[in-house]
């Protein structure tokens, strides 16, 4: 079957019974039955009589109290993050304290657990109002699993505040008792991104001031009472406006460092700072000499090629390339991204503005191609070897309502490795998951096939290993959707 590492999920191939040969860039989608109840049909290419189906495609339609930001799945256990209205963090200037609108909720922490639907009541808290006390609920930033035991995951939020939990059996139905809240850590700051080092044994949080935490501390063992950081690491200088973006460890040579870059909060400002940060030490190992603000960041599988996206004044999106192994702080290689297409938005289910962004990069398996998911719901292969020829594969998600930045765009891509072929999955402003091969080019009438379809746009997708008990294609859209997917031979049999 396919190979997975922990930076590739995979499981969007199968083989056919025609030469074992995987499905990646080989089907042409040509039927497409969409009621609710129906299966999506794929035929393969004329050459091939077989095909598959998508078998137990579900649909949970507002499963979320908003927007999934995040979803991750692990062994039959699938957990998601969602915004929810009214749910940012206190605000000091809110002096007639006011209560959170009506549709402040929870949902925007549920876990599907083997069926069963958890609703957490997570990142909560009661609020002195001019109505009286009140229950406010806040938006869920991440969420990450324990890297030694998935019944186990960590959720950061508005509320300032990093959650553990554990998952437990029961056949109660009670949506409520079959999650524990282990421990509730207070941050200073509000806590963003929870990033697992590849071997598990450290923890890195980035924060909305610009710093980054650093914990060798197990946050999930029962007798912790204080969570102290080993090191916090000062992004930008103290006291700019900057919070902490794209923050990434480092592999094979460079397993020890911690790439991460600063964005400004006030629109006017376009000055970014990016280090790789020696988290043995404790100490700045690189700052990088750009000086933009920071966009993407992505790290080659060999862990000794850092490419960083930033942007700057004028529109300017360069893309450089940095030589991490010898820990050199000018890129190598800079070049300018292709131009983004802006159109006003226009839709209610857009939220991204006219701002324009590179909301995911990625190396392919090999290192040698670069994917670039862009808000204007452009997907860019790059050859890393030949970066001044431009994309070597222009992909886009058509059939939105407003192609270009008005939506969040392409949030998400994902490399898919087969046996002798390679794919990417990407989740759009057009509420579908297609795929694509780079090796087939731009204009081959195969790609952009459509393996999951939305009510709303795409927010965020998991492709994962149904071997180890998780779905082929778990779908979260704008409108707090999840939708699943598993995968089926014309006789109803699981691939």
């Amino acid at each position: 079957m396919l190979t997975c590492s922990n930076h590739n999920l995979c499981l969007l191939s199968v083989f056919l019974e025609e030469g074992l040969r995987s499905i990646i860039g080989l089907f042409h989608l040509t039927g497409l039955q969409w009621a609710r109840g129906e299966s999506l049909t794929v035929t393969v290419s004329p050459s091939f009589r077989n095909h598959f189906i998508t078998r137990g495609a579900a649909k949970y339609p507002h499963l979320t109290s908003g927007s999934v930001n995040k979803i991750i799945q692990a062994q039959g256990t699938v957990v998601l993050c969602a915004v929810v209205e009214g749910g940012l963090e206190d605000s000091d200037d809110d002096e007639d304290h006011p209560p959170p609108p009506a549709e402040n909720k929870q949902g925007s922490l549920v876990v599907y657990h083997h069926g069963r639907v958890l609703v957490a009541p997570a990142h909560c808290h009661q609020r002195e109002t001019f109505r009286g006390s009140v229950m406010k609920y806040y938006t869920v930033c991440d969420v990450a699993f324990n890297p030694l035991n998935p019944r186990q995951f960590l959720s950061s939020g508005y509320d300032l505040v990093v959650q553990s939990w554990e998952i437990l059996d029961s056949d109660d139905n009670d949506e409520r008792k079959g999650l524990n809240a282990i421990h509730h850590f207070p941050f200073d700051s509000r806590p963003q991104d929870l990033i697992f080092s590849p071997d598990g044994s450290a923890l890195a949080i980035n924060c909305h001031d610009g710093t980054v935490r650093l914990y060798y501390q197990d946050l999930f063992e029962d007798m912790i009472d204080v969570h102290v950081p080993f090191k916090k690491f000062y992004v930008a200088p103290r006291g700019l406006d900057h919070a902490a973006g794209s923050t990434l460890w480092g592999m094979g040579p460079s397993k020890h460092l911690l790439f991460t870059s600063s964005e400004p909060t006030e629109r006017d400002d376009f000055s970014g700072f990016h280090h790789a940060f020696d988290t043995c030490k404790g100490v700045q190992a690189v700052q990088f000499d750009a000086l933009e603000a920071g966009d993407a960041a992505s790290l080659s599988p060999d862990g000794a090629t850092l490419a960083l996206f930033t942007w700057g004044k004028d529109s300017t999106h360069p893309i450089r390339l940095y030589d991490v192994r010898r820990k050199v702080k000018e890129a190598y290689e800079t070049e300018e991204l292709e131009k983004f297409k802006v159109r006003p938005q226009i839709s209610s289910n857009q939220g991204q503005g006219d701002t324009e962004e590179v909301n995911q990069a990625s190396f392919s398996p090999d290192g040698r191609l670069l994917a670039v998911a862009r808000n204007d719901n452009a997907l860019h292969v790059y050859d890393v070897r030949a970066l001044s020829r431009g994309p070597l594969c222009r992909f886009a998600h058509h059939d939105s309502d407003a192609v270009g930045g008005g939506g969040f765009g392409i949030v998400a891509a994902r490399w898919i490795q087969g046996r002798d072929r390679i794919g990417i999955a990407s989740g759009g402003n057009d509420g579908c998951v297609r795929l694509w091969e780079p090796a087939l080019g731009s204009k081959s009438d195969i790609q952009g096939a459509v393996i999951g379809r939305t009510d709303f746009d795409v927010a965020h997708f998991s492709v994962g290993d149904r071997q180890s008990g998780e779905f082929p294609l778990v779908i979260g859209d704008a409108g707090g959707g999840m939708h699943t997917y598993d995968f089926a031979n014309p006789d109803g049999i699981p691939i």
